[in-house]
């Protein structure tokens, strides 16, 4: 069954929250076995606008009135999930406990998620991800022990579906340890189909690209066990979590990073190029590609200006004539000092090093 917990129940009076932004402008108990996996997900973010990077999410108190909770669980299993106002790293923390049964017949579990709301980030409206940092400071303990299998990693949802990096392990030894997940691709978070094992799908992920839907991050705690014999006692508790979005520098907003567009100073979807060096149309007055814009190209436009002959190399805006619009282009860039040649292009082309 799925237990949505109210806030009321998961939140302790007298709760203060210290998350922080730094931008620089702007399912209960089901009775299901599955692998011996288990989930302890934590995740923040910010959202950058194209052309930024490197926005942050914090949290060091996790006010839960912050956040929305499903729970899932094998019978006879218990989770009591609050903030800790001392017992963090140090100060105030996010922390489980948690309980299974004596039952040497059966494997249990225990999975909590987490999503903030205001967590949130829309690539279709604020730019493409390049990829995602994260940290976080994570302690376990449990009693008696062994415990079956736990471990902790990054969430992300988006479209109704969570997605979850590679699990790490963490000793049940009591101590505090920091974790780093750095360097996070699309390809790094698998969709979860069974959100009570944890049980993952390695060929479907999010979209971090132009066309991506709002993604939103949270936290999720789980364990395992498998037949235990006497009741286990778990204690999970995180704290000082940092989020870093890298998002992809589109300069020009034509929805291409720059690293992979070769107009940086237009905007250019379809990237023509039909002198094939490197540099599209849209910043290539270079008609005669010696790397320099004066009168030789010059008097290549006007051999081609409407209504003679056509040269695609002239038509520089891609209407299909060359004309005013075209001459109006070239003349900007005509000896210019600041940009002497064709380009910018973010591509290797021919007038590199020139």
């Amino acid at each position: 069954m799925r237990q949505d917990r109210s806030l009321k129940e998961l939140t302790t009076s007298g709760c203060t929250k210290n998350a922080t932004r730094s931008v620089p402008f702007r399912r209960a108990a089901a009775r299901r076995s599955g692998p011996f996996l288990a989930a302890v997900l934590l995740t923040t973010l910010a959202a950058p606008q194209i052309g930024k990077a490197d926005a942050v999410f914090s949290d060091d108190t996790f006010d839960l009135a912050d956040y929305v909770f499903y729970t899932y669980q094998t019978d006879g299993t218990s989770i009591n999930t609050f903030q800790t106002l001392t017992d963090g790293h140090p100060g105030a923390a996010l922390q489980s406990l948690m309980s299974i049964p004596s039952d040497p017949t059966s494997i249990h579990h225990i999975r909590l998620y987490l999503v903030n709301p205001a967590f949130s980030y829309t690539p279709q409206l604020e730019g493409a991800i390049e990829s995602i940092d994260a940290s976080n400071n994570h302690y376990f303990s449990v009693q008696p022990g062994p415990l079956g299998s736990r471990g902790a990693s990054a969430l992300l949802t988006q479209d109704g579906n969570f997605y979850i990096y590679g699990v790490y392990t963490h000793p049940q030894n009591g101590v505090w340890q920091t974790n780093e997940m750095n360097n996070l691709q699309e390809a790094d978070f698998d969709l979860i189909v069974d959100l009570l094992t944890t049980e993952t799908d390695d060929s479907i992920h999010p979209d971090f690209s132009i066309s991506g839907s709002e993604i939103r991050f949270g936290d999720a705690l789980g364990v395992t066990w498998s037949y235990p014999a006497v009741v286990q006692e778990c204690d999970s508790r995180f704290d000082n979590v940092t989020y870093v979005v890298n998002s992809v520098v589109d300069s020009d907003g034509d929805g291409l990073a720059d690293a992979a567009d070769n107009c940086l100073a237009t905007p250019n979807a379809d990237q023509r190029d039909t002198d094939t060096d490197g540099i599209g149309n849209a910043c290539d007055a270079d008609t005669n590609n010696d790397c320099a814009v004066n009168f030789g190209d010059l008097a290549d436009l006007k051999a081609a200006f409407t209504p003679r002959p056509y040269n695609p190399d002239a038509d520089f805006d891609g209407d299909g004539t060359v004309d005013f619009d075209d001459l109006a282009y070239m003349k900007s860039t005509f000896f210019n000092g600041e940009n002497p040649g064709p380009g910018p292009s973010g591509l290797p082309n021919d007038c590199d090093g020139s």
